[in-house]
Parts: structure tokens; sequence; C-alpha cells
């Protein structure tokens, strides 16, 4: 393996760890208030984006550093760079997503206070 494969393993890790330390923060962050208020619906979709973000935090380590052959069948797309960057793009999409809500979000969503 050239230094440059490596070199793009070891960063492609390291975005993958970040995946799933954003899913221990927003554990923290997101989770726990909810469920504390007492509001159980938004607690189950803070709790899905966790076990997301987590799982595909964790199951891009294990196809990066080295590829894990329970990784390699139930997730092939993983094992292509192509692949890794399409899951990369769309996690970093959910990732930003939910803190910026443009006028196009308010047109799906209704017109509410909150977009005005």
């Amino acid at each position: 393996m050239r230094s440059s494969q490596a070199l793009l393993r070891l960063a492609g890790g390291a975005a993958s760890a970040l995946l799933a330390a954003a899913a221990c923060l927003y554990f923290f962050a997101d989770l726990l208030p909810q469920v504390v208020a007492g509001h159980f619906l938004k607690a189950l979709h803070f709790t899905a984006e966790c076990i997301l973000l987590g799982g595909a935090g964790v199951a891009g380590v294990l196809a990066e550093i080295r590829p894990h052959p329970m990784v390699s069948e139930n997730f092939p797309y993983l094992t292509r760079l192509s692949g890794r960057s399409v899951v990369y793009i769309f996690f970093g999409a959910c990732d930003h997503g939910p803190a910026w809500r443009g006028w196009w979000v308010c047109l799906f969503e209704g017109w509410s206070a909150s977009c005005s």
C-alpha cells in the first residue's frame, strides 16, 4: 500500500471516529435532556439519530483501518472509496442539517413561527 493510500485510510478512519464521537455528544446534548423533560417522541428521534451515527462511525472505522469480514459482507459499498465517500457526504449532511433551517425547509414543513 502506498503512503498516500495509507494516509487516506487514516483520514477516513478519523472521520469515522468523529461520527461515533458525534453520536456520543448527541446522546448527552440532545437525547438525555429530552428524556428528562419527558418528551419521549423527540427522544426516540434522537435515539435513532445516535444509533445511525454511532453505527456508521463504527462500521466506517472497521472498513477503513482494517477491513472487517462482517462489514465487507453486510455493507459491500464500504469496501470501495466511492461508497465510503457517499456515506461520509450523507452523514455529514445529516450532521449539519438539523442546526440549519433554510427557507426551503419551511416550505416542506409548513410555515411556522420558527421560520419567520
